[in-house]
């Protein structure tokens, strides 16, 4: 059986990348201006199944923690992003 994804059509007009608010507003205002969309985003809803230092991206560190909230505190994958905090 084809994985769902490669059912998905191919040719979008832009690719937003991160669902928190900047990235769903430009994904909306685009398709309602008639662009095709691909939103992709690295949650699934509301479920973590890995800590964020086990994720792959860079963000695995804090250089200076007096001026940093803890990453499992400041980052949130998933459809409205950190704003979901």
């Amino acid at each position: 059986m084809t994985p769902a994804y490669d059912r998905l059509p191919t040719d979008y007009d832009c690719c937003v990348v991160g669902a928190g608010p900047v990235g769903l507003v430009f994904a909306l205002e685009a398709a309602e201006m008639g662009a095709r969309v691909l939103l992709v985003d690295a949650g699934d809803g509301d479920t973590v199944k890995q800590p964020v230092s086990r994720l792959p991206g860079g963000h695995t560190h804090i250089v200076d923690a007096a001026r940093h909230a803890p990453l499992d505190m400041a980052i949130r994958r998933g459809v409205g992003g950190t704003a979901r905090l």
